[in-house]
């Protein structure tokens, strides 16, 4: 149990260290909006592309476009700081410059989720699909009941 509260301690940090330089710190100082903003009525082709440009190129405070100063700095500082408290990681520059390749790469995943998943949810009725679970599993509890 001891390892499994430090690797949730440190996943923890890890986390808040990122919202706090991801999405507060830096995109107040530079004056952009940290949010990835939906395409639902594009084509597939640019929806693809908006999720996957969005990482480097991103809207300001005024909706005009610029550098995503919040994934380009910012992955580079949440990995600096993980440097000098998660146990067991590599420090040399290799390993860090690594993850923030890695952390990159890995980026657009989040916004073909936000972008893709409310049109999946709404042609699959996950609302209806879920409310029917639950419905189940309290026909099933009564019934097994005393």
């Amino acid at each position: 149990m001891t390892g499994f509260g430090r690797n949730v301690g440190v996943s923890l940090s890890q986390d808040l260290t990122g919202e706090f330089f991801d999405t507060f710190l830096i995109p107040s100082i530079v004056h952009q909006d940290p949010h990835y903003h939906r395409m639902p009525a594009a084509s597939l082709k640019r929806r693809i592309a908006h999720a996957l440009y969005q990482v480097v190129w991103t809207q300001g405070d005024d909706g005009n476009g610029m550098v995503n100063y919040a994934n380009l700095v910012g992955f580079g500082i949440d990995d600096e700081i993980g440097n000098l408290y998660v146990p067991g990681q590599q420090t040399n520059l290799r390993s860090s410059a690594s993850r923030y390749a890695i952390g990159l790469a890995l980026a657009p995943v989040d916004n073909f989720i936000t972008e893709f998943v409310p049109d999946l949810a709404r042609r699959i009725h996950v609302r209806i699909v879920l409310v029917q679970h639950i419905i189940n599993q309290v026909a099933t509890t009564e019934s097994s009941g005393p």
